[in-house]
């Protein structure tokens, strides 16, 4: 990112803050460019199921710390 100093600065996760950062700017439409490294890690498998939703709420915390990718609707 430039300043209005014409600095340039560089924000990476590492940066406390930087995601609210980006994010925030972002929606301002002050970011025009962002690099992505996309590297292959995960290969998602797609399970879908049906169950109650107490069951979900229940087991919530569960699937969120046992899987890399979780979701329901």
């Amino acid at each position: 990112m430039t300043d209005d100093r014409c600095e340039n600065h560089l924000f990476t996760k590492s940066n406390k803050g930087s995601y609210s950062l980006l994010t925030g700017m972002g929606s301002c439409a002050i970011i025009h460019t962002m690099t992505l490294s996309v590297v292959n890690i995960y290969q998602i498998h797609a399970v879908t199921d049906i169950a109650d939703f107490d069951e979900v709420i229940n087991c919530l915390e569960h699937y969120v710390n046992e899987y890399d990718h979780f979701k329901f609707w």
